[in-house]
């Protein structure tokens, strides 16, 4: 049956890892749609595999990632869609589970399930298997939708969502040449991920492994970036007049504490959560390597206690992303 579903990826001067991606979806026949958005140096062609069902668009679009999604909205065809990077890897069976789930749950505007990063380095270093957070947020009403992402972020655009939400959300991102300058660390995700969540429910299925993400050298993220105390308080503005309430919009109080789980998330001010992952990684490393090889799982939990640098992940040890696949589900 043809997946109701497309897949949108930008990507950049990263033609190894798009083959490979491309390879594991003919690999485990996804019938849906990889649509990538590709701002390249250099032209390559992909392709897809009508055997099995994969539709591969690929399209010659510059520009920032955020930008060449607004750019291309209209090659969304299908009624549901979700993010990916060209280092992600959605299980299928999975992705369809959650597609199914979304049908039958209209009041739902995204969905997801159990999600992990596989962290290496460019020289093979291995540093071990999380639990990837996924959005879950079930308030009816939408600024508490909002200040729970924010209390806890997890990218709403990794789950599935409705085609219409996401176009939606990414159309009113800003252009580059926009008169109103906010960072790029709000232009290029928050901004977006707050006008989803802003626009209905999101749910975490236990369906099975839904999504593995790669987190290695080369991996975009939010980590890192800097911004001021004025530029959160201009962002919350922004997001304030999204809000359909209109006693919300200029609510002083709510705008106070959208500014102040901001600042806990670029740490201007102190957070007592900790780190997303610490909690998961010595108990599913365990479980993970465990099952990919015994042998493997004890020199790495040496390597853990010894700090011992010759541990490495790759041919030597023989350990593949489908392996990671296999053990987890």
């Amino acid at each position: 049956m043809k997946a109701n579903l497309t897949i949108v990826i930008p990507t950049k001067n990263r033609h190894q890892y798009v083959k490979e991606q491309i390879n594991f979806y003919k690999k485990k026949k996804f019938t849906g749609v990889l649509l990538y958005l590709d701002s390249s140096d250099a032209c390559h062609s992909y392709s897809g595999d009508e055997s099995v069902g994969l539709i591969v668009k690929h399209i010659r679009a510059f520009g920032l990632p955020h930008q060449v999604i607004k750019n291309n909205l209209e090659l969304i065809e299908t009624e549901f869609c979700v993010f990916s990077g060209d280092d992600d890897y959605f299980y299928p069976e999975t992705a369809f589970e959650v597609v199914k789930f979304l049908s039958k749950n209209p009041d739902f505007t995204g969905a997801s399930s159990s999600s992990y990063i596989f962290s290496v380095e460019k020289s093979g270093n291995f540093w071990g298997l999380n639990q990837y957070p996924m959005l879950e947020s079930h308030f009816d009403l939408a600024q508490d939708r909002l200040l729970a992402m924010l209390n806890n972020y997890a990218v709403p655009f990794f789950s599935i969502v409705r085609s219409k939400t996401f176009k939606d959300s990414f159309s009113q991102i800003y252009d580059d040449d926009s008169e109103v300058k906010i960072p790029r660390v709000f232009n290029d995700e928050l901004l977006a991920s707050c006008l989803m969540v802003l626009s209905g429910k999101f749910s975490k299925q236990s369906l099975g492994l839904y999504l593995v993400r790669l987190d290695h050298e080369d991996r975009n993220s939010l980590d890192g970036h800097s911004v001021t105390e004025l530029e959160i308080n201009n962002f919350s503005e922004i997001v304030c007049q999204h809000i359909k309430s209109d006693k919300l919009k200029i609510d002083p109080h709510f705008r106070l504490q959208i500014n102040h789980c901001l600042k806990k998330f670029f740490q201007l001010e102190k957070s007592d959560s900790g780190p997303h992952y610490s909690k998961y990684f010595l108990e599913m490393t365990k479980k993970i390597l465990a099952k990919i090889a015994p042998k493997l799982f004890f020199k790495y939990l040496l390597f853990r206690l010894n700090k011992n640098n010759d541990f490495t992940y790759g041919k030597k040890l023989n350990i593949q992303l489908s392996d990671v696949f296999k053990a987890l589900t």
